[in-house]
């Protein structure tokens, strides 16, 4: 056999045996560096799970984006050293806008009104107030109270006396000592919110009046032209006391003198009312007064509720008469107004 049919014929035989060693070197290879690999590999899985664990997210105080006009983004918030920063979008904060009006939890606009200043008239064993009604308006708080404080004889500072209604405009002081000095002041109160936070005004400048002495009356109950019953009311022994009498105007046909008051018998003892009063005439007379009045209306769909006075009159009974003094005097029966009614001259109070 010649060399060149030696090595054709073994040349097969090496290939296959040099293919073989191959193979079984990279299967060990594969065998050996493969666990290698796994291995590595489970070492860098754990590395990494031990750097999630060590590495949590970041605790961030929430801020507040209400102020801010542009978009919000990411790089707003700083990313700390050698940590990853997890941010969250923040929770959209909606305010109310509609038609240009503030939110609901701004101030509101409203003011306190001033208190106004009562007028005292005194007369015996009363002082009458009267005062303005207090203002209103969309940029007013709506009063709700309308304290009455006084300061009277042997009192320190004023202290109060009557709590009204916020529309009063009237308030009568029946407790009263004769030949004393009193004043008088009002406090508004409201049950809304104000600009400034307050619920009730300062102090009204003061009335001040002096107590006659005397006696009063008051005029009940009558027929025109012919008796009226009037309520006496006189200070005896320190204490304002009340009787009732039948009174006819002076008339010498009748033979009436047209005095007011006279002898009583209380508890027994013998009370002297009379007064030096003269009742002249008792008539009827057109009275004047304005009641309250709730006006509706609908405009533009909505409806509208704004509170009015209305003018009204009637025809009622009123006495004249001469007092103590020698004035001449005019006094409207009693009870005959609706309620909440307020004269509209002082003719017709």
């Amino acid at each position: 056999m010649d060399a060149r049919n030696f090595f054709e014929s073994r040349g097969h035989a090496a290939a296959l045996g040099a293919s073989a060693v191959l193979f079984a070197a990279v299967a060990a290879h594969a065998a050996l560096g493969g666990d290698a690999e796994r291995d590595a590999a489970s070492v860098r899985a754990s590395a990494a799970g031990a750097a999630v664990v060590s590495n949590p997210a970041p605790k961030f105080a929430t801020p507040d984006y209400s102020s801010i006009s542009v978009a919000w983004s990411t790089s707003a918030v700083t990313e700390p050293d050698g940590k990853r920063a997890f941010v969250s979008a923040p929770k959209p904060r909606v305010i109310a806008n509609v038609r240009g009006r503030k939110p609901a939890d701004a101030p509101p606009d409203r003011i306190l009104p001033a208190p106004p200043v009562p007028e005292a008239t005194a007369a015996p064993g009363r002082v009458s107030l009267r005062w303005t009604a207090v203002a209103t308006g969309s940029t007013v708080a709506a009063v709700s109270e309308i304290r009455m404080l006084r300061r009277g004889p042997g009192d320190n500072s004023a202290v109060l006396v009557a709590t009204l209604k916020g529309d009063a405009t009237a308030w009568e002081d029946a407790d009263v000592k004769p030949r004393a000095v009193y004043e008088y002041r009002l406090v508004v109160a409201t049950a809304q919110l104000t600009k400034d936070g307050r619920k009730e005004s300062g102090m009204s400048a003061a009335a001040q009046a002096t107590c006659p002495a005397g006696a009063d009356i008051r005029f009940t109950a009558g027929s025109e032209g012919n008796a009226a019953i009037v309520i006496v009311r006189k200070w005896l022994d320190g204490e304002w006391l009340e009787q009732s009498f039948t009174a006819f105007p002076r008339n010498e046909e009748r033979a009436h003198d047209g005095a007011i008051g006279g002898f009583a018998v209380r508890e027994g003892k013998r009370v002297d009312f009379a007064c030096g009063f003269t009742l002249l005439s008792i008539r009827r007379e057109i009275r004047r007064f304005t009641v309250p009045f709730q006006e509706r209306e609908i405009v533009k769909g909505v409806l509208q509720v704004r509170e009015v006075r209305r003018e009204m009159s009637r025809e009622l009974l009123r006495i004249e008469f001469i007092d103590d003094t020698g004035a001449t005097r005019k006094l409207w029966k009693e009870g005959d107004l609706p309620e909440n009614a307020e004269p509209l001259t002082e003719n017709d109070r």
